[in-house]
């Protein structure tokens, strides 16, 4: 038995990356009808998966390196390996997006059209890609976790959509397709150039400045494009707007993070000399998208086009975290994604809760909330004021250390992120204060309050967005120091090398972006 738990434990972040999968492969071989079955076994897996990252997250210790490394031969003659491990980053991410997935399968359960057999094996194969994403450290892995992710999602959006979901789904592949190719060039020059497909030891490489330009250009692009960046986030506003709410759930709260994970995890620390060279349009394309979005909030009416835009604009502010090179921030930035991706599911389920139609409308339609339904509405003011970043809440933690850490190495640009965080609060706040305690629109009785097993799970997400405010010091902790190495990394000085041969009065960038 002792042996047997050893064994479990030694390989725990393997299980976490097969459990998905095991739970998809069950769904398939249920009979074609068994929607119910079906919606059972997922939540059944995500659950496990949740618990498994949580025992994860217990687990890592928090020094900034990586842990729990599992190793196996997978192509030896090209150098490529099964090679998995989890830092407090990475955990924390895990347990996002198995908690993501689990809110997912509830918001869908009683949707026929979202919650049949195949859209839960496409859901179970997307977290089993998300997974493994976050725990691969080998590059070649990490691509064949993305392709598994990204069509399982382009699947998702194609099923039980709305309108022109298809279309949706096209766009998506598109944007994918592009981010894909991008990244596996990028990925595969870097293997070549260091000799290995270990993402760890790219960083003892010394690649050239013009390598590490290209390289990062590859992979800021096939990142950026699913963060999104201001300006690449067309995919985003049609997959969402033509997607169920599980779908919208795991695009939102899940699959975005991706990109500022691999921002964290590989592009930065991969080129401190490129970072350097493009810091500005890196910290104009973070302001822009934290300004642009709060904007949007502002004009947004519907609800999916407001908490669309909600996640722009604190996609935004994440970058600029990253970007800072300052340990707070970076450490900000990742708690703000976990708030962010935890206080959506919330906001999601209570609006599916309310209404079987809520995806799809205003937020006027739910005016008057507070009279009719005054739980309901004291958790939309929750949610809400926790995405706003309000103190006491999940978003307040990670939205200050990032601000604060990214005012001391960026000042211009954190004033300018402050501001967006400040234009997105307010906008966020009149919006829903109007729905809550706005004169009641809905005469013909559409929405319904919140009870049974809906309320528990939302009592259940409420405690956490509480938790995580009024205690952030040990998920702080889990962090830190995975933050100050991303940190150390993406500075280097031993990665900037002197400019190209030729050139008078060659010159060395420092990692602040000056010339010395």
């Amino acid at each position: 038995m002792n042996a047997l738990m050893e064994y479990i434990l030694t390989h725990l972040v393997s299980g976490a990356v097969l459990l998905p999968l095991v739970g998809a492969a069950i769904v398939f071989a249920l009979p074609a009808r068994a929607a119910r079955g079906s919606r059972a076994v997922a939540l059944a897996f995500c659950l496990a998966s949740l618990a498994t990252s949580l025992i994860i997250l217990f687990r890592v210790q928090g020094t900034g390196e990586i842990e729990l490394i599992d190793v196996l031969p997978w192509i030896s003659s090209l150098g490529i390996s099964y090679r998995v491990g989890v830092d407090g980053v990475s955990a924390l991410m895990l347990s996002l997006v198995s908690f993501t997935a689990a809110s997912s399968v509830l918001a869908s359960w009683n949707d026929g059209r979202a919650g049949g057999k195949a859209y839960h094996v496409a859901l179970l194969t997307g977290l089993c890609g998300l997974t493994g994403l976050f725990v691969s450290i080998d590059a070649f892995l990490f691509m064949v976790f993305w392709c598994v992710a990204m069509a399982s999602f382009c699947a998702m959006i194609g099923m039980g959509g709305e309108r022109s979901a298809i279309k949706a789904a096209l766009a998506f592949a598109i944007f994918a397709a592009i981010s894909g190719a991008a990244m596996f060039v990028s990925m595969a020059y870097a293997a070549k150039s260091a000799g290995s497909f270990d993402i760890l030891r790219w960083f003892s490489h010394r690649y050239g400045v013009n390598e590490q330009i290209w390289l990062f250009g590859g992979l800021a692009l096939a990142f950026g494009i699913i963060l999104p960046l201001a300006g690449l986030h067309v995919w985003l506003r049609d997959s969402v707007m033509d997607s169920k709410a599980g779908t919208t759930m795991m695009l939102l709260g899940a699959v975005v993070k991706v990109g500022a994970y691999g921002f964290f995890r590989i592009a930065m620390p991969l080129a401190p000399a490129a970072v350097s060279y493009f810091s500005t349009a890196i910290l104009v394309f973070a302001v822009a998208g934290a300004l642009y979005g709060a904007m949007l909030v502002i004009a947004g009416r519907d609800f999916k086009s407001v908490i669309t835009a909600i996640t722009i604009s604190q996609m935004g502010l994440v970058l600029l975290g990253l970007a800072s090179l300052q340990d707070y921030a970076a450490a900000g930035a990742v708690l703000l994604m976990a708030a962010h991706g935890v206080a959506l599911c919330g906001i999601v389920l209570l609006a599916g809760s309310l209404s079987s139609e809520a995806g799809d409308v205003a937020f006027r339609d739910f005016s008057g909330l507070a009279g009719r339904a005054p739980i309901a509405a004291f958790l939309m003011a929750l949610f809400s004021l926790a995405l706003a970043g309000m103190p006491g809440l999940a978003g307040f933690a990670g939205e200050s250390l990032l601000l604060m850490g990214s005012f001391q190495t960026r000042t211009a640009y954190s004033v300018a992120g402050l501001s967006a965080a400040a234009l997105l609060a307010c906008a966020l706040a009149i919006k829903v204060a109007g729905s809550l305690f706005g004169e009641a629109a809905d005469d013909e009785g559409r929405l319904k309050g919140v009870h049974g097993w809906r309320l528990a799970t939302l009592a259940v997400i409420a405690t956490v967005v509480v938790g995580m405010g009024v205690w952030p010091g040990w998920l702080a902790g889990k962090v830190w120091r995975s933050s100050q190495a991303f940190v150390k990394l993406s500075k280097r000085v031993e990665m900037i090398v002197p400019a190209a041969a030729g050139e008078a009065g060659s010159s060395v960038v420092r990692s602040d972006g000056d010339d010395a």
